[in-house]
């Protein structure tokens, strides 16, 4: 279910417009980190952070992506709770792009 509502959002939605993701990410503050072809670090709640990664898609092969939370996660959330959260968080970020329109 996570692979489905989040990582191929994520990568079908922001794949192929890197742009945009990169707009979006300096729009709240993400900090950059040194992961696939543009990747972003945000703090969701004091000390919980998650990785939003992008592949940018080609002629040979689809976008992708992955979500990294950091390792304190499961003490706090279950994954039911952590689908969820990256599911309101890609949904956020249209909002966010139609801010910067």
């Amino acid at each position: 279910q996570f692979d489905g509502r989040c990582i191929k959002r994520l990568a079908f939605t922001y794949g192929n417009r890197l742009k945009d993701f990169k707009g979006i990410m300096e729009h709240i503050h993400a900090v950059p980190v040194d992961h696939g072809d543009i990747a972003y670090q945000v703090e969701i709640f004091p000390g919980y952070q998650i990785q939003m990664i992008l592949w940018e898609g080609d002629d040979e092969f689809p976008p992708s992506s992955q979500i990294l939370f950091s390792d304190n996660f499961p003490v706090s959330f279950a994954a039911e709770d952590m689908a969820v959260m990256g599911d309101v968080i890609i949904g956020s970020l249209k909002t966010f792009l139609k801010c910067l329109s």
